[in-house]
């Protein structure tokens, strides 16, 4: 028999493939999205795919661990035609757990009628470029590794980190950022100091930055704008989806 050196795909790579076509993953609403459910570590993601009666992929969720919560699974899903979102979170999800959900905001509304949600917000979806990019050059930012590794640009007084910026995913194309930074910080602007200096860097990359901002954060919006981020139109809605107990059958009949 001839040996054959090409590895054999695994079946999250064959689901990967089967799923490629429900996502566009150079459009900012698909983004995170598509990082999870394609590019994600594989030993940590888990895909399950729905069919059509012809046996055409028209759904998926996939749950991934993070290193934001590694006991709360991340759910990111796509899902068209009558019944395929229930039939994926009766499929894929555990009775009685909950999940952080990042949809699209028409799939959050849907949600509520099959889970218990809270702490539900819509995030504006911002992007910038280096055409856009507006640089602010801050001597005091340092960088440093964050969370399993991940690049962290952050700003220290009295030897406590008071604003910081990193990297919550990145993929061949996108890369999300997040800012944290105190009150006191805000005010020096040294939240948007460590911005720049996080997308100076993605940008010298060659890759994109996203900026996920609730919609009532103005001041966060600011920040953004000031150094050249802008609205893409897009929408994502997070929330903690509680799926509720399977119901004691003997309870039933009582």
């Amino acid at each position: 028999m001839a040996r054959s050196d090409t590895p054999l795909s695994t079946p999250i790579q064959e689901q990967r493939r089967a799923i490629r076509s429900l996502l566009v993953p150079h459009d900012p609403g698909d983004a995170r999205t598509a990082y999870y459910a394609l590019q994600h570590d594989p030993q940590r993601t888990s895909l399950t795919l729905h069919r059509t009666d012809a046996g055409h992929v028209n759904g998926f969720l996939a749950t991934c661990i993070t290193g934001a919560n590694p006991f709360q699974p991340l759910v990111v899903l796509r899902a068209f035609g009558p019944g395929t979102l229930e039939a994926l979170i009766r499929e894929a999800l555990t009775p009685g757990r909950s999940y952080l959900f990042s949809v699209p905001v028409h799939i959050g509304a849907a949600l509520e009628g099959m889970l218990t949600l809270s702490e539900a917000i819509i995030w504006r979806i911002l992007r910038t470029d280096a055409s856009r990019f507006v640089p602010l050059i801050n001597v005091l930012v340092t960088q440093e590794r964050g969370t399993e590794g991940r690049p962290r640009w952050q700003m220290r007084a009295q030897e406590r980190v008071i604003a910081a910026a990193g990297v919550n995913w990145r993929s061949s194309h996108w890369a999300e950022v997040y800012v944290a930074a105190e009150s006191a910080a805000s005010a020096r602007r040294w939240d948007e100091s460590v911005l720049a200096a996080a997308t100076s860097a993605l940008l010298a990359e060659g890759v994109t930055p996203l900026y996920l901002v609730a919609q009532e954060d103005s001041r966060a919006q600011q920040v953004a704008e000031a150094r050249g981020y802008y609205d893409s139109g897009a929408r994502e809605f997070t929330c903690v989806g509680l799926v509720p107990p399977v119901a004691d059958e003997r309870s039933k009949k009582a």
